[in-house]
């Protein structure tokens, strides 16, 4: 097997593994966390989201959040080298790396970054808790399920792509 092909499949299982730890996360609070929340009251609720969010960034949850689509397009970058522009697996790293970029990553940075904000701010004592997670609680839901939905996507075109190459051309 040449170096260009190892360093290609190398590529597609780091991009496959940190697709699958974000792809995970966002599973395992779709598929527990929102459903364990949705039976607390309301100041359990915000306090436990407000926990939840401030300890989520770290190194961990970064090199899979942050790592899935660098190393998604390196495993473009490398199996367009040694496989060429007419090999599917090129064409499903592609679409994983969009799919993930826009559903995953940019919703999150775009939607449930901003509602987390907007939680952290809120005292657990106020008044209206009620209505605060009225506000937050079913969208942050909603937009959880669409990047549960990508990050999985995206998982499965890298698994494709991994299992393909290089036998595609």
């Amino acid at each position: 097997m040449g170096a260009a092909v190892a360093a290609a499949r190398a590529a597609l299982v780091v991009a496959l593994l940190s697709m699958g730890a974000i792809a995970g996360f966002f599973y395992a609070y779709e598929v527990s966390v929102t459903r364990g929340l949705a039976g607390v009251g309301e100041d359990t609720y915000v306090l436990s989201m407000q926990a939840i969010n401030a300890t989520v960034r770290n190194i961990p949850f970064a090199l899979s959040f942050f790592g899935a689509p660098v190393f998604a397009a390196v495993a473009f970058a490398a199996t367009l080298a040694a496989a060429g522009r007419r090999s599917a697996s090129v064409w499903l790293v592609a679409a994983a790396f969009a799919v993930y970029l826009a559903g995953g990553l940019g919703v999150t940075l775009l939607v449930n970054v901003p509602l987390n904000e907007d939680l952290a701010a809120v005292a657990a004592t106020a008044p209206d808790l009620a209505a605060v997670r009225a506000r937050y609680e079913p969208e942050w839901n909603a937009w959880n399920t669409v990047r549960t939905l990508a990050s999985g996507a995206a998982f499965a075109l890298l698994a494709a792509a991994a299992v393909l190459f290089p036998r595609t051309r």
